[in-house]
């Protein structure tokens, strides 16, 4: 969605708030060349009017907007006023489902989103002391990098909420915005878990490629679509992860118990995606897996998907004590355990009268750890059942 954008921005140098002013007037604007004043932007997007003065001569400089004087019963008005222009506004590209577009529109105006500084900047000013002026209260709105940050997650997602952007490199390029300003705000958003949670990237011998990219899931995606039913799961252990730790097959309990922490979670969202494929493609099949498994792995590709994925190092002395014929082993044993999970998932979740499929879309995600106990979401679109949450414990 935001390709020709990310250009245009690139193309005329435009720094973070002037993208986001820019994106702001595309998605804001009531409709195709509606004129708008910089006071009526100031109230629509909630931001200070020194960042909307600067950002529109930014823009109108650049030519991404027309910049004029309204006339009204002949007289010249002191107001000036303000039109998109048709590169501007053709530089954001169609929705990929249904409200993506109001979605990214929400989030540009701030909603949605949590404010690290709320606390803060909640408290009033302070009054003057020795002669010194009291302290500004600053806006209690979501900055606008995090917005414009936000929005361009939501652009780039599916419906389920997973973005198609997996690399910072790629996300600074769209934003304008330093590595560590970006590495803030991901991390805000993603505090309570509520709007974003996001899987750092890693480097790792056992993968292809050897850097794999960060992975980000838009929590709030779920909840805001009409027909999802979400699941929350809750546990005491991490059940995907013991699932592969305990396993009986020796290759990938060890692959498993080698790995750092940070491999390990890379591994997992691969794991949950490979689930959800199969819930989502192959539902009834899963109920007679241990008969027809190897029909199953064939229909599905799944070993084949999983062997872009994974790799043998070379480092001989390594893996050393592993099982000969290291990398069929892996394979084979890997998508067995993920057909196992899938299995499980789908008991967790509700199903229709005679056990046939009632879902246009499921994404498994990950477990987390929030203090003593562990949590998973599976987000689905439900096309019997009527929008819910339910919460599950699994122990």
């Amino acid at each position: 969605m935001f390709e020709g954008f990310a250009r245009l921005s690139e193309e005329h140098g435009l720094s973070c708030n002037e993208r986001f002013l820019l994106a702001a007037t595309v998605f804001c604007t009531v409709s195709d060349g509606e004129v708008f004043s910089a006071q009526e932007l100031c109230e629509r997007l909630s931001v200070s009017r020194y960042l909307v003065a600067s950002g529109l001569g930014a823009l109108a400089k650049a030519g991404c907007i027309l910049e004029g004087l309204e006339t009204h019963s002949g007289e010249v008005k002191s107001m000036r006023s303000y039109k998109v222009t048709l590169e501007a506004s053709q530089s954001v590209g169609c929705e990929s489902w249904p409200g993506q577009k109001k979605l990214v529109e929400q989030l540009l105006q701030g909603q949605h989103l949590p404010n690290p500084d709320v606390s803060r900047q909640q408290e009033s000013a302070q009054p003057a002391t020795d002669g010194k002026p009291p302290k500004r209260k600053k806006s209690e709105a979501p900055l606008p990098s995090m917005r414009l940050t936000m929005a361009i997650l939501a652009g780039s997602s599916d419906m389920l909420g997973r973005a198609s952007i997996d690399d910072s490199r790629t996300l600074r390029k769209l934003t304008g915005l330093s590595a560590s300003r970006l590495r803030n705000h991901l991390r805000e958003a993603s505090q309570d878990l509520k709007v974003l949670r996001v899987v750092p990237g890693a480097s790792s011998r056992w993968f292809k490629p050897s850097k794999q990219k960060s992975i980000f899931y838009l929590t709030l995606l779920g909840s805001l679509h009409p027909d999802s039913l979400i699941l929350h799961v809750s546990a005491s252990a991490d059940v995907f992860y013991d699932r592969l730790r305990n396993s009986k097959h020796r290759a990938i309990s060890k692959l498993v118990a080698s790995m750092r922490a940070e491999e390990v979670a890379l591994l997992l969202s691969r794991v949950t995606h490979e689930v959800s494929q199969l819930l989502s493609q192959h539902w009834i099949q899963l109920d007679s897996f241990k008969k027809n498994c190897a029909s199953l792995l064939q229909d599905s590709g799944l070993i084949k998907r999983l062997s872009h994925f994974l790799v043998v190092p070379h480092e001989n002395d390594d893996i050393s004590g592993w099982p000969e014929d290291l990398s069929k082993s892996l394979l084979g044993e890997l998508a067995f355990c993920i057909v196992e999970i899938a299995c499980l998932v789908k008991w967790w979740l509700p199903s229709g009268a005679s056990g046939e499929m009632v879902y246009s879309g499921i994404q498994v995600r990950p477990f987390r750890r929030q203090e003593s106990e562990y949590f998973a979401e599976i987000i689905t679109l439900a096309t019997v059942h009527p929008a819910d949450v339910i919460m599950i414990s699994v122990d």
